[in-house]
């Protein structure tokens, strides 16, 4: 049977190198965190996950990408498991895009507070970003805001990578314009996890960063599939499946 070797180079370019999908508990350790303040992530490798109670649910949380966010902070790319069915917005528009829709003014500031207890604020990456506020009829992106967000959708390419386009939707194939931040390295880059297995990452049926038009918004699949839901339902089911809501962070 194989069995990982010591691997005696600690940095994020190794450990990225490497998936194993350890099991590491049911809280986030000092030790762990030092690991990656100091920049040697060690014993921590892509799909090494733990188990975090978070309102009430255990909640998956698995190491996506080490370092992979243009900062000088070192930090892993933290996905988390479905935090609950929630919509976008109370009706079938994406008017307003992200940062005015329901899910980033509302819930998302709720469940980071159900969140601290169990992940220190402080160890949260607050990330400026430009973030779609304004859409046309067709549902192209025509303004952005400076944001400072610490919870985020996975985009396609997190997930996929640039050249993995969706199935359909042939104004989709034109270099991301619906993406809901700008010339963004946080959804633009793909995750090591994805790249190792695919059929892995916990987004299957989940809202992604995209909206598909004027009035509907992305999901993803983990059978290579891009499907569309109106936003006002967060309980359309799609391939019998709820849509979810599965975010991730930088931890730092």
């Amino acid at each position: 049977m194989f069995k990982l070797g010591r691997i005696y180079t600690n940095n994020a370019a190794a450990h990225n190198a490497v998936y194993r999908g350890k099991y590491l508990g049911t809280a986030i350790t000092d030790a762990q965190l030092s690991a990656i303040r100091n920049g040697t992530f060690d014993d921590l490798y892509i799909g090494d996950y733990w188990v975090l109670p978070i309102n009430g649910k255990s909640i998956r949380a698995t190491i996506a990408g080490i370092w992979c966010y243009a900062s000088d902070t070192p930090h892993i790319v933290l996905l988390l498991g479905n935090l609950g069915n929630f919509p976008i917005n109370d009706t079938a528009t994406c008017e307003g895009h992200l940062a005015n829709s329901k899910l980033q003014t509302e819930i998302i500031p709720s469940l980071l507070e159900k969140i601290y207890p169990v992940i220190p604020e402080e160890h949260i990456m607050n990330v400026h970003e430009l973030v779609a506020d304004a859409i046309n009829s067709a549902g192209e992106i025509t303004h952005y805001t400076l944001m400072q967000l610490k919870l985020f959708l996975p985009s396609r390419n997190n997930l996929g990578g640039l050249a993995w386009y969706p199935y359909s939707s042939t104004a989709l194939r034109t270099k991301d314009y619906r993406l809901h931040t700008a010339y963004s390295s946080v959804s633009y880059v793909r995750w090591p996890l994805t790249q190792y297995e695919m059929k892995f990452y916990i987004c299957y049926q989940c809202w992604l960063a995209e909206n598909f038009n004027a009035t509907d918004w992305t999901f993803g699949s983990d059978n290579y599939f891009w499907g569309n839901s109106s936003p006002a339902n967060s309980l359309k089911r799609s391939n019998n499946r709820d849509l979810k809501f599965s975010p991730y962070m930088f931890l730092m």
